[in-house]
């Protein structure tokens, strides 16, 4: 599958439509040279914000980059019953 770029304005188009949004939070990482953005559109009774997350391919996505996501790990200890 080919990923074309997209533009960080059509996609918060798309996630928010017409609500009005503000960018909260840009950061630039000279190490990895990723990049993410953090979007916030208010109501008068809450906020929803969504950090999208700039892919190698130049596309922006709302899940990290390969490599760079965080992990979760879930163990748990089941004894089953003997019989």
């Amino acid at each position: 599958m080919k990923s074309a770029e997209i533009c960080l304005r059509s996609v918060v188009e798309k996630w928010f439509a017409t609500a009005p949004v503000r960018v909260t939070r840009f950061k630039w990482s000279g190490i990895g040279h990723s990049r993410s953005v953090r979007v916030e559109a208010r109501s008068s009774s809450k906020a929803f914000s969504i950090v999208f997350f700039k892919h190698e391919d130049g596309a922006w996505r709302v899940f990290p980059p390969d490599g760079r996501r965080p992990a979760m790990r879930f163990y748990m200890n089941v004894e089953l019953p003997k019989g």
